[in-house]
């Protein structure tokens, strides 16, 4: 018996087309994302960083439930095709701005009112979450799940080699400034609709037809039901907290981390150039993991020992920084913590739902991914809000912060490991 040819096999040449497009989203969002810290920085003030990361988690609920909304009523590429063009020119408007002598970057007068600045790092933030949600939503729409295993580290490979220009581009931040990087940014994203538009061109009518007129229908209760169930287990409560529990840390590393930047640096420019070396090297570090460390450790010492494992790291980076306060060796220790965040958690939860039904899988871990990481790291800066903005202060109570969480965080791990252990073990 003969199985017919599903109207999503695509050809190479359009799978290629799929995976420099993405490169298109994630190579502006490490470009952009290096250079947003320096204008807020400057334009608005360090003391209101945190209180803008929780204001951003709070305006994304509505646009997440806007997205879901629009999926009910229009294609996924339609919405992608809006998502690219949107932002290429909210981002061409802001790079004009950043260049005008009072609005802009040049000066230097910080003023929380400073109106502009909020929307940049608001745009920032923001871009990257819903456009690489609306890509992935996509890429699984018109690829068949044969062919997305066998490109899928292609694309992920690629998509780190775009983090890695992007950040490698914000290090000539001196010679473009801020509003040329911007503007690359922008023309960047304009070019990933331009490919967004050959990729549709490309398609059979057979392939059209399908796309076209499939929506997915996502309701708005389905995340209230993720919620539900998620409370209805401990072991999907572990799960919750092995999954972002590591945000607050990371909240509090990034905040102590560029506190220390932007009193070593005397110019957003060097400030950002900082941030574009910590994206080459993060970016270097979590391809190599990848390659070489995350299936040997899972294979050799098991789910639970690799949950607990990333805490006890985290642990020691905090620690390190604590006693070694020095601008290279805290960001090589966020370095650390952040990447192995990908490289090597994410890895280990993904399995952590095989035991798992179909409705939890899809459901709980849909709320987890699109609220339970953002919001983790909105408590996190908004409990540092509170502690001084002295640095001596900051990196001591950041500490105990985090160490109180990473007690609770091992126990999580523990409990989870083991209940996955033994459910694996008897199915």
């Amino acid at each position: 018996m003969t199985t017919q040819s599903s109207p999503l096999t695509i050809s190479v040449f359009q799978a290629s087309l799929l995976t420099v497009l993405l490169g298109c989203i994630i190579g502006p969002l490490w470009l952009i994302g290096s250079l947003q810290e320096s204008v807020f920085f400057t334009m608005v003030g360090r003391e209101y960083y945190n209180a803008a990361n929780s204001l951003v988690f709070v305006a994304l609920i509505p646009i997440m439930f806007a997205y879901m909304a629009l999926l009910n009523v229009y294609n996924r590429y339609h919405i992608l095709a809006i998502g690219l063009v949107l932002f290429s020119v909210l981002f061409g408007v802001c790079s004009f701005y950043l260049a005008d002598p009072i609005i802009g970057i040049s000066n230097t007068v910080a003023d929380p009112a400073r109106i502009f600045a909020w929307i940049y790092f608001f745009l920032a933030r923001t871009f990257a979450t819903v456009l690489v949600t609306v890509y992935w939503s996509f890429f699984s729409s018109v690829v068949d799940i044969s062919l997305s295993k066998r490109i899928y580290p292609i694309v992920a490979f690629f998509a780190q080699l775009s983090s890695l220009t992007g950040a490698h581009l914000a290090k000539y931040v001196t010679v473009l400034g801020f509003p040329g990087l911007t503007c690359i940014g922008a023309c960047w994203l304009f070019v990933g609709f331009l490919l967004l538009v050959l990729f549709i061109q490309t398609l059979s009518k057979k392939q059209y037809h399908y796309i076209a007129s499939s929506k997915k229908a996502v309701s708005q209760t389905g995340l209230l039901e993720g919620a539900r169930l998620l409370f209805s287990s401990w072991y999907l409560i572990g799960i919750l907290g092995v999954s972002v529990l590591y945000q607050i840390c990371i909240a509090v590393m990034d905040y102590q981390w560029l506190t220390l930047v932007s009193i070593k640096t005397s110019t957003p420019e060097a400030m950002s150039v900082l941030k574009g070396v910590y994206g080459e090297r993060i970016t270097i570090f979590i391809m190599l993991f990848s390659l070489f460390g995350t299936t040997t450790l899972l294979h050799t010492l098991g789910v639970r020992f690799c949950l607990m494992l990333y805490p006890i790291v985290t642990l020691g980076a905090i620690v390190v920084s604590l006693n070694i306060p020095d601008l290279a060796m805290m960001m090589y220790m966020l370095i650390l913590v952040k990447g192995l965040s990908i490289a090597l958690s994410n890895p280990v939860k993904e399995v952590l739902y095989v035991p798992a039904n179909d409705e939890v899988r899809f459901k709980v871990k849909g709320w987890i991914d699109m609220f339970g990481y953002r919001g983790a790291y909105a408590f996190g800066s908004t409990i540092i809000s509170f502690f001084p903005l002295e640095f001596g202060p900051l990196l001591r109570y950041g500490a105990w912060l985090s160490f109180a969480v990473i007690a609770i965080w091992l126990l999580a791990a523990y409990y989870v490991g083991t209940h996955f252990n033994k459910q694996t073990s008897v199915n």
